[in-house]
C-alpha cells in the first residue's frame, strides 16, 4: 500500500515553550532547534544523539498535552541495553516522583534510521517493513509515555501507580497510545501514515488482549466515535490515579447508557467486575452484558424493579472465577 506523506508543521514542541509554529518537522530541525525547550537530562551511550532524545520528550509532551496534564518525565535514557536485555523495546518507571523512561538499543537505532531515512526518502517510498518498524518504535515511546504521565507527581500518586492493576495500566496506556499514534507521527514528523495505525488490534504489544478489552470498555462510556473514545483514554489513563480507574470507566459507562440517575449499585458492580473482564476471566463478558442491559433499560424508563436482587442474581451465576478487585504489587520493577 503506498501512503503519499501529508507535510503538516508540529502545531506544538515543548510545554515549557511558546507553540512553534515555525518549527520544522524533526527530521528537518537545526541541532540548535532540536535543544530549543529541552527539559529533560538525557543519558546513555550516543546521548548526543538529540534527534531521538528530542523525539521522547515531544512524545511525553505530546501525551500530557492531549490528557490535559503535566509532563511528567524527567530523565531519558537511550541505547539502555538493559531493556534488549529483557526483550523489552523500552522501560519506565518513577524515581522517586520523577518519571524516568529508557530506550532500547534497538529502538534508538531503528529511530534514528527512520529519521536519517525521512530525510531521503519519501515516506510513499518506504518498504512496508520500514513502515511498520518506524511506527512501531513510536508506539514505544507514546506507549512509556502515558506510563509516566499522571494527573499529579506526588509520593501518593506515583505509590498508588506503584500499586495498581498491572493489566489495567498496561492496557489503557496501550489504548491511549494507538488512538493517538497517527495524529502523534504527523504532528512531529509532518508523515501522515493513513489507516496503518488505525486498529488496536495492529497494536504488536503484548498487552494487545488487554487494550482490545479496555477500549470496548472506553468505548460505552462514549458515543463511540474515534475521537471520543482517543479522549476518553487519555483521560483515564492519565487524568485518573491509578487505583481509581476502574471506577472511573464505571462511571462514564453509567453515564452514557444509564444517564445521570444510574443506579450507583450497578455501577459499583461494573467496577469490581472490570479487572476479571480485562484478564479474560469467563463469564465477565456476560455479566458486563446483562449489566449493560440494565442500565440501557433504566435510560429508557423501564427500570428494574430490585436491583438488589437483580446484582444477586449475577453474583451467583458469574461470580465463581472472579479475581478479587486490584492485583499484586509490582514493586519498583519497570514497566515496559
Amino acid at each position: 500500500m503506498q501512503i503519499s506523506p501529508t507535510q503538516r508543521v508540529p502545531a506544538h514542541t515543548a510545554a515549557s515553550s511558546t507553540p512553534a509554529a515555525a518549527a520544522p518537522p524533526l527530521q528537518d530541525r537545526t541541532p540548535d532547534q532540536l535543544k530549543d525547550g529541552m527539559v529533560v537530562t538525557v543519558k546513555g551511550a550516543g546521548s548526543t544523539d538529540l534527534a531521538v532524545a528530542r523525539l521522547i520528550q515531544d512524545g511525553a509532551q505530546y501525551m500530557a498535552r492531549v490528557a490535559n496534564t503535566t509532563m511528567g518525565l524527567a530523565t531519558v535514557e537511550i541505547n539502555y541495553k538493559q531493556a534488549d536485555d529483557q526483550k523489552a523495546l523500552g522501560l519506565a518507571t518513577f524515581q522517586g516522583t520523577k518519571g524516568w523512561f529508557a530506550l532500547s538499543m534497538r529502538s534508538t537505532t531503528g529511530l534514528l534510521e527512520g529519521i536519517d531515512r525521512l530525510r531521503t526518502t519519501p515516506w510513499a517510498s518506504w518498504t512496508e517493513a520500514q513502515r511498520q518498524a518506524f511506527v512501531q518504535s513510536n508506539e514505544t515511546i507514546l506507549h512509556e509515555a502515558a506510563h509516566v504521565t499522571l494527573n499529579g507527581y506526588t509520593r501518593d500518586d506515583v505509590n498508588a501507580w506503584r500499586d495498581a492493576d498491572r493489566n489495567i495500566e498496561e492496557g489503557i496506556s496501550e489504548v491511549a497510545t494507538m488512538t493517538h499514534i497517527r495524529d502523534f507521527i504527523l504532528d512531529e514528523f509532518g508523515v501522515d501514515t493513513g489507516d496503518l495505525t488505525d486498529r488496536i488490534s495492529q497494536s504488536t504489544s503484548a498487552y494487545t488482549r488487554f487494550s482490545e478489552r479496555l477500549q470496548r470498555l472506553i468505548g460505552m462510556g462514549t458515543d463511540g466515535s474515534k475521537a471520543a473514545v482517543a479522549s476518553a483514554a487519555s483521560a483515564v489513563s492519565d487524568t485518573v490515579r491509578a487505583d481509581q480507574r476502574a471506577g472511573e470507566l464505571a462511571r462514564r459507562i453509567g453515564l452514557n447508557l444509564g444517564g445521570e440517575t444510574a443506579p450507583a449499585a450497578i455501577l459499583d458492580e461494573i467496577r469490581k467486575t472490570i479487572p476479571g473482564f480485562i484478564g479474560e476471566v469467563n463469564g465477565t463478558r456476560t455479566k458486563l452484558m446483562e449489566l449493560q442491559a440494565a442500565l440501557v433499560d433504566h435510560k429508557a424508563g423501564q427500570p428494574l424493579a430490585d436491583v438488589d436482587a437483580f446484582l444477586a442474581d449475577l453474583r451467583a451465576k458469574y461470580d465463581r472465577n472472579l479475581p478479587a478487585f486490584g492485583a499484586p504489587k509490582n514493586g519498583t520493577k519497570p514497566l515496559d
